[in-house]
């Protein structure tokens, strides 16, 4: 969370750690949500779109590229953006 071109932001409430976002770049021109997560019971109270805005702002970006699955698409598509399609690999066997 520390390392260069790392942004990492929380969201407290009451107390409490409810979300946070880490942001990975190289300062210029690529930016990458690594990691947006919200409590369940603090979902759909707008925290991941403030967290999202918030990296914005913190680290300049003008696009931030992300891969998500299970529910995480729907969310994003509520945002401004576009989607695209994006792969996981994993090295081979030898």
């Amino acid at each position: 969370m520390l390392a260069p071109g790392v942004t990492a932001l929380v969201a407290l409430k009451e107390g409490g750690l409810v979300g946070a976002v880490q942001v990975l770049g190289d300062g210029q021109i690529n930016w990458v949500i690594g990691t947006l997560i919200v409590a369940p019971s603090y979902r759909s109270q707008g925290i991941g779109r403030r967290l999202i805005a918030e990296s914005f702002i913190a680290t300049g970006a003008k696009r931030l590229d992300l891969l998500t699955e299970n529910d995480g698409p729907a969310f994003y598509r509520q945002l401004p953006g576009r989607e695209m399609a994006g792969f996981r690999l994993y090295p081979q066997n030898p």
